[in-house]
């Protein structure tokens, strides 16, 4: 986290802005972040570290009321100089049973205000034959790829997601979308991201992760112009109302998984906030749909046994 800017997030921390939810928490799950790397591993398998501190964490938390880290999303690289395959067993073996997914950020945009160098991204990456074959490695192993790009990029992972159906993919972040330097023409950025979330949709293979909405270029502003210095649920769920619809509408309820985001989203919202304005605007499903979006879809997709508990 600290590469990106961020300072340390701990489980403690995590568990202290999700207090408000109470005991309808009951499992996270670890994404990778680019940390506790393994620079003793030759190049490729550094990021076995991160799993294997990852899965103990989770260990510590296992009989606890809130089993942080019960799934694991680890780091593989398909450009790395070792075969896909090796680098993907060695996360297995690393994540002690609870590896679930992989994900290698692709988000890049020719716009360099968008690009983090520590991500390595480069344009095109998803076209590339390396990409396709990692998915189809990854598709043999039961395990699900994360797909972290910006919304200009969907038509690639539409194309790999066709390559590779038997794949199965999250899209997380609701698709970040961009909407400031060459994307500030809101409408433009808007229309451009419902059309590509539509096409996304029609991929059966394809699940979309909704979150990081509170962050989109602008909210900010029409906080302080309408609640002042924090969001109140009513008013956050009306302004992510057409994001969320779409969403929901696109992919059905049962393709789509709550994300905190925390603690990135946490510069724009509090936990509370969030899962507030998330409910008001889901009012209009049935208590399963709802319960499927906050809990059930991610425990079907990333294996966590929630024990018929929580939302």
């Amino acid at each position: 986290m600290a590469e990106l800017g961020y300072p340390d997030y701990e489980p403690g921390d995590y568990l202290r802005d999700a207090a408000p939810l109470g005991s309808n928490l009951r499992a996270t799950v670890f994404a990778e972040c680019n940390t506790h790397y393994d620079a003793a591993q030759p190049p490729g398998l550094e990021a076995t570290g991160e799993t294997r501190f990852a899965a103990r964490l989770g260990a510590r938390f296992d009989e606890e009321p809130v089993r942080c880290a019960s799934a694991i999303i680890g780091f593989a690289d398909p450009f790395a100089d070792l075969p896909f395959e090796k680098i993907v067993d060695a996360q297995v073996v690393a994540g002690d049973g609870r590896l679930r997914a992989i994900r290698r950020s692709t988000a890049w945009d020719e716009d360099a205000q968008f690009n983090y160098p520590i991500l390595k991204t480069l344009p095109h990456m998803m076209r590339d034959e390396r990409f396709c074959h990692a998915l189809h490695v990854l598709a043999q192993r039961d395990l699900v790829f994360d797909a972290w790009l910006y919304h200009p990029q969907f038509g690639e992972l539409v194309d790999l997601a066709k390559r590779v159906p038997d794949c199965t993919i999250v899209l997380d972040h609701a698709g970040m979308v961009l909407s400031k330097g060459r994307y500030a023409d809101s409408n433009r950025s808007w229309s451009d991201w419902r059309d590509g979330i539509a096409r996304l949709a029609e991929r059966p293979n394809l699940n979309v992760k909704i979150g990081v909405l509170a962050s989109i270029h602008g909210l900010d502003e029409i906080r302080q112009k309408t609640c002042g210095e924090h969001w109140t649920g009513p008013a956050l769920a009306e302004h992510l109302a057409p994001w969320l619809d779409h969403l929901v509408c696109s992919f059905g309820p049962e393709r789509c998984l709550f994300e905190s985001n925390f603690p990135i989203d946490k510069a724009h919202c509090d936990f509370a906030t969030i899962v507030e304005a998330f409910s008001l605007a889901f009012g209009g499903l049935g208590p399963s749909e709802r319960n499927a979006i906050f809990a059930g879809n991610a425990a079907r997709i990333y294996k966590i046994d929630l024990q018929d508990e929580g939302v």
